[in-house]
């Protein structure tokens, strides 16, 4: 049986993601959670997740995201496993 709840789809992939690049070898400690500066990027990736993707309503970073495509060269990838 495959079974999928609410972290496996909305949490978890982000946030080994983050955890995992943001890992100080020497400390062992890492970020969990991350937020883009859309304004000001020309690339961003995101891991495990898309802002346009429904979970609690529309994103916060949607409406940024929408201005950043419209008024310049933005662009932006989902690196999704499901």
């Amino acid at each position: 049986m495959n079974r999928y709840d609410h972290t496996s789809i909305c949490e978890q992939s982000h946030h080994i993601a983050y955890s995992e690049m943001s890992r100080d070898l020497v400390s062992g400690k890492s970020k969990t959670h991350m937020k883009p500066d859309v304004a000001n990027s020309e690339f961003v990736i995101y891991f495990g997740t898309s802002p346009f993707d429904a979970s609690f309503g529309p994103t916060a970073m949607v409406e940024k995201m929408t201005t950043s495509l419209v008024e310049r060269n933005f662009k932006y990838a989902v690196v999704d496993p499901r």
